[in-house]
């Protein structure tokens, strides 16, 4: 009697084992990896984002964002980052609950004058709290993005995440994404003004939002010592860690912009 109850409490026992793994639904298996006839799971959390989104090997999502932009008129593809970063996003949108089409009409209401004298406060001179510097002898634009590539080690990222973001205009993505308003980081509604500004005048598109940058594809770069100048000046005033922990002083930032086709933004 006694073995056959220990017997009845095994089996019950590995019933609600059974039943419990197959409640445990909100897991996503990616990247199975076959080796030596063993499978490797990486086990991630289900993401859930108001948009629809793709996975790319980092080599690939430059390529695969300018293609969509280039055939879907409708749609705006934003490398999101890494599943970390895609995460941070997640949390973001599910913490603000404003919609985007809000989010974007108040930012019609933003004058982009008025945003960059906010942001700079009471200096009247920008070099008053930043050293404008000499000339650089040597340039180095961007020529390419860097939310594909671990900084680390220099490689691509295997995974990367794309949104596919419901807008034909690219400096709207942030409304969307909730992003910005955090430490020195512009408001969603005033990244929209900036955005538009530099679109209308450079042809600037957003194309990476990660947790903490922002990167563009730039059309009509500025060609010019004087207005690649101006351009830092602007672009330090709404994103001056570029500037304190990057490139130190404005004109080395300059001299990254003359004639630059991307552009990169970090906010610590």
């Amino acid at each position: 009697m006694l073995q056959k109850m220990v017997i009845i409490l095994i089996l019950i026992s590995f019933l609600l084992l059974c039943t419990a793994c197959k409640e445990d639904s909100t897991l996503e298996i990616k990247n199975s990896v076959e080796s030596d006839n063993e499978t490797s799971f990486d086990i991630k959390k289900e993401i859930k984002l108001p948009f629809d989104y793709i996975v790319v090997s980092g080599e690939d999502a430059l390529e695969t964002c300018l293609k969509i932009r280039e055939e879907k008129e409708d749609i705006t593809p934003v490398i999101l980052g890494t599943y970390d970063d895609v995460m941070s996003h997640e949390e973001i949108i599910s913490y603000n609950k404003d919609l985007p089409d809000d989010i974007i009409k108040e930012s019609l209401d933003k004058s982009v004058k008025n945003i960059f004298k906010e942001r700079l406060g009471k200096v009247t001179k920008i070099y008053d709290c930043v050293e404008l510097g000499k000339w650089p002898s040597v340039l180095s634009p961007m020529t390419s993005i860097t939310s594909n590539i671990n900084i680390l080690t220099g490689e691509y990222h295997d995974e990367i995440y794309i949104g596919l973001i419901p807008t034909q205009n690219s400096y709207e993505v942030p409304a969307y994404i909730k992003f910005g308003g955090w430490n020195c980081c512009p408001s969603p509604e005033s990244q929209i003004a900036l955005l538009k500004y530099w679109y209308d005048k450079y042809g600037a598109e957003v194309i990476s939002i990660t947790r903490s940058t922002l990167e563009c594809t730039v059309a009509i770069p500025p060609k010019t010592k004087e207005e690649s100048i101006k351009l830092a000046e602007e672009q330090f005033i709404y994103c001056n860690d570029i500037v304190y922990q990057g490139t130190e002083t404005i004109s080395n930032l300059a001299g990254g912009l003359y004639k630059s086709n991307y552009w990169f933004f970090w906010w610590d």
